[in-house]
């Protein structure tokens, strides 16, 4: 989650260790405030799930749940040596995006944090930890939930570098359900401002961990949190960074 210097500029104006360096606080730099300072050029808002009336089939500008409003995405690009870019993390995505099941009604969302230990041979993420699948689209559409992972594993030692990935395997507007009012519910593309607020919360307590989701449209990173209710996000590959091309 974000740390407490969050909110300069692009509001990712903080500091700490460069990409694959022993993250001690003594170490701790400016190498991730800046490489992504002043990327945010242009954006447009996005949530990752919102309600809309089935007759609103537009529906960005109809958003009716406030708390998932706010999300600016720009397009980034991958940094060598940010955990993405590590061939374990990689390798790992590729098989949440495969549990994942895009495309079918069993579609539902996987995730994993990948902890590194620092030693002779740099940097190694040797730790990995699941998360419990969330339910899948018809289980979804069936009971009228989201298919949130659950269970994320949590970081917990600011003395090392922490990579959480999770899934979102569905396309910009696929149903979800039809709630109690008879309002359908569609799933949009990007980061929520849910998954963007957990990875402030971890940043805040000294956490050095990087947040990605791997959607159909591609990769992102989460960038964090800059304040009265906005939150930023940037898509740094598509998605064949992760799948070299397979769906």
């Amino acid at each position: 989650m974000v740390g407490t210097g969050a909110g300069t500029g692009a509001g990712i104006g903080f500091g700490w260790a460069a990409w694959g360096q022993d993250p001690t606080w003594q170490s701790a730099g400016i190498a991730f405030a800046s490489a992504f300072a002043g990327t945010i050029a242009s954006t447009s808002f996005s949530k990752g799930y919102q309600a809309a009336a089935e007759e609103n089939t537009v529906g960005r500008s109809s958003r009716t749940t406030a708390g998932k409003d706010g999300v600016v995405v720009s397009e980034g690009s991958v940094v060598p040596g940010e955990p993405i870019d590590d061939p374990r993390i990689k390798a790992l995505s590729r098989l949440a995006w495969q549990r994942s099941k895009y495309g079918t009604s069993s579609a539902h969302e996987e995730g994993f944090l990948g902890t590194a230990t620092f030693g002779d041979n740099g940097r190694v993420f040797d730790k990995v930890e699941w998360a419990e699948p969330g339910i899948t689209i018809a289980e979804g559409r069936a009971s009228g939930r989201e298919i949130s992972v659950r269970r994320m594993p949590q970081p917990s030692s600011g003395k090392t570098q922490y990579a959480a990935v999770h899934t979102h395997p569905y396309d910009d507007g696929t149903v979800a359900y039809v709630d109690g009012q008879g309002r359908t519910m569609r799933y949009v593309a990007g980061p929520s401002s849910k998954d963007i607020i957990s990875n402030y919360w971890n940043r805040d307590l000294g956490l050095n961990v990087v947040d990605y989701i791997i959607a159909p449209e591609g990769v992102y990173r989460i960038v964090g949190y800059r304040g009265q209710g906005t939150y930023d996000a940037q898509r740094i590959a598509p998605l064949s960074f992760i799948t070299g091309g397979s769906p």
